[in-house]
């Protein structure tokens, strides 16, 4: 039997605080810790109707530590990012077909996560967001921090005083300020997947060698993109506990969570 638990405007996702420990258990990342940075498998579906899956880094949720959205950085929300180079081939596909889904898998603890979702592609040459006919507003999806309140008075005051923000360009400054001048020239150079032997790679080598610092990282953010996840239904399976429990969430049209007991 499905049962409802209220999330988002004032609510954490009730999936979220399982799947962040099991993340801090992976990485090793301290708890309370505003930083996740953990594998997954990414999988979208090309134009042929094939699909296809890679290997990805996600950097956590909108919100966190090199996530932040605006200045004052009260606001979050249950959605999980991904950087990437605008010409990987599954920008395309993304744009072409926005339905994806994420695995996680945590071997320390046995579990298992399983995002289907909703993407967007924001790019920092446009500072917005690649066309799709997708009609998702981030800001629909925040909330403020969770904090320590001094009674239920208060928090309700706050709660309806709160503006969730959401600024393109600080999340893009701020995810790509975190990476080294090293990594961050990467994306400056070739779309991945490029022969190694076409004659263009050379080339392309040779006048990047030729940038300055400045010149290199302004040709990177030309190909710096956000991949910007919605989750529709979150499959969380425990084969570590012994009791292999197996729970599912699905995102109602009200931004509530129902979640049922299924079989593993």
């Amino acid at each position: 039997m499905a049962s409802e638990s209220k999330a988002n405007r004032g609510g954490v996702a009730p999936w979220r605080k399982v799947f962040e420990q099991a993340a801090r258990s992976e990485s090793g990342e301290p708890e309370p810790s505003n930083r996740i940075t953990v594998p997954a498998s990414l999988c979208t579906v090309e134009k042929s109707k094939y699909p296809r899956a890679r290997a990805v880094m996600c950097r956590g949720f909108v919100g966190d530590y090199g996530l932040e959205m605006e200045g004052n950085n009260r606001s979050c929300g249950d959605l999980l990012v991904v950087n990437s180079h605008l010409k990987s081939p599954k920008i395309e596909q993304l744009l072409e077909n926005p339905n994806s889904e994420l695995l996680f898998y945590f071997p320390k603890t046995g579990q298992q996560f399983r995002f289907a979702c909703k993407t967007l592609v924001l790019s920092y040459k446009t500072l917005d967001f690649l066309k799709t006919d997708l009609d998702l507003n981030v800001v629909d999806f925040l909330y403020e921090k969770p904090r320590a309140v001094a009674s239920d008075s208060k928090e309700s005051k706050r709660l309806e005083t709160f503006k969730p923000e959401f600024d393109k360009r600080f999340l893009l400054e701020s995810s790509f300020s975190k990476f080294s001048a090293n990594l961050a020239g990467w994306f400056a150079g070739p779309p991945p997947g490029t022969d190694l032997s076409s004659s263009n790679i050379q080339d392309t080598a040779e006048k990047l060698e030729e940038l300055s610092e400045e010149e290199l990282i302004s040709r990177a953010k030309e190909n710096y993109v956000l991949l910007i996840f919605f989750p529709s239904s979150v499959d969380c399976v425990n084969l570590g506990a012994g009791d292999d429990k197996r729970l599912l969430y699905k995102l109602q049209d009200d931004n509530t969570w129902s979640v049922s007991s299924i079989v593993p």
